[in-house]
Order: structure tokens, then C-alpha cells, then sequence
């Protein structure tokens, strides 16, 4: 018997978790993501330099859309580590990602 929980942070955008036991696995279905929102507000962000402050601590340098963080991991599960992250964001790979031109 499978079981069914969801998560849903906002009307129309969550996730749902199907466990099936008989499988041994767990499905994950995403529904209503705002990747290409997340893409447009990048570029938007790239466009206006002084719209991003850096900071004492650090710089905002990425935003990434949680399916496209997904398949990120998939494909280069190094990306996790501090020194696959800093390949990451060299590669022109990044660049949809990236809310400043130069980082």
C-alpha cells in the first residue's frame, strides 16, 4: 500500500512524496515551479548592478530554481562541495543562474 504526504508553501506550487513500499522507493512530483520567474528576475538582476549590495560576509552571487538544483546534483554531484560550487559558478554553465555579471 503506498503512502501520499504533500507539501504545498504556496497556493498552486509544492510537492508531493508517494512512498511505495513494494518498490522500496519514494517518487517526488514538483508541480507549479517558478523556474523561468527565478531565470527572468536573474537577468533583470543583471542588468542593474547597484540593485545587489555585497555584503560583510559574503556576496549574493546565484539563484537557483530547486528543479534545476536537482538536476545540477544529478549531473556533477560535486557541485555540493565548496570547490565543485566555485567550478560551478566559472563555467558558463552559470550564467542563467547568476544575479550579477561578474562574480
Amino acid at each position: 500500500m503506498s503512502r501520499v504526504a504533500k507539501h504545498s508553501p504556496a497556493p498552486g506550487i509544492g510537492q508531493e512524496f508517494v512512498v511505495q513500499p513494494h518498490e522500496n522507493r519514494l517518487y517526488v512530483h514538483t508541480y507549479g515551479t517558478n523556474d523561468d520567474a527565478v531565470l527572468r528576475e536573474n537577468a533583470e538582476l543583471r542588468k542593474n548592478r547597484d540593485a545587489i549590495k555585497e555584503m560583510d560576509w559574503g556576496v549574493w552571487a546565484l539563484s537557483i530554481p530547486a528543479g534545476d538544483w536537482a538536476r545540477l546534483v544529478r549531473v556533477n554531484p560535486e557541485i555540493q562541495t565548496d570547490a565543485g560550487m566555485r567550478k560551478f559558478i566559472a563555467s558558463a554553465e552559470s550564467l542563467p543562474y547568476r544575479v550579477r555579471e561578474k562574480i
